[in-house]
């Protein structure tokens, strides 16, 4: 979408929040003001935020602040992969250095490649697509390993008091968490 938000669509999603909130009343789940709250909230967020990427990527402003822009992402989506997976120690900063690796591929690999050009408006979005999806990656994951390993406690904890070292007592279940099937 290039254009302004039409007050249409503004119109048809509150539209559809009205209808998630009837059909909420209607089936006695009581989300009504959850669902009304969390619209409202979205509401202000995405117009705050609308502003400040209308600021960050007019045309005469510098590169720089995309890229200054790029690292504050990376250091949310660390953040909140934490605060979702809060069990795992460390995550927060190992998650912040896959996302800045991740972002540095990917872009490099398309800026290099001369698929997208390296201006304002393509480096916030594109980086943001790549954070997004690794952030929604590694929490899933990070979640799966967590409720694997509660899972099988037991079992880990007797192949530690058999003298395996902490990594190999893990690996098999390790190993299931991470499938994809």
């Amino acid at each position: 979408m290039n254009g302004p938000v039409e007050l249409l669509g503004v119109a048809a999603s509150g539209l559809l929040v009205l209808i998630a909130v009837g059909i909420s009343a209607w089936a006695g789940l009581r989300l009504e003001r959850d669902l009304i709250t969390a619209a409202l909230r979205a509401l202000v967020q995405l117009l705050l935020l609308g502003l400040v990427l209308a600021a960050l990527m007019a045309p005469d402003q510098p590169l720089a602040l995309s890229w200054l822009w790029v690292a504050v992402m990376i250091l949310f989506a660390g953040w909140t992969v934490h605060r979702r997976v809060p069990n795992v120690r460390g995550l927060w900063l190992l998650s912040m250095g896959a996302f800045a690796a991740s972002v540095i591929v990917t872009l490099g690999v398309l800026f290099g490649a001369g698929v997208f050009p390296v201006t304002t408006t393509t480096v916030v979005p594109l980086a943001g697509m790549t954070i997004g999806n690794s952030m929604t990656a590694t929490i899933l994951v990070g979640r799966r390993i967590m409720a694997e390993f509660k899972d099988k406690r037991l079992e880990i904890e007797a192949r530690l008091a058999l003298g395996q070292p902490s990594s190999e007592a893990a690996k098999t279940y390790l190993r299931e968490a991470l499938r994809t099937e």
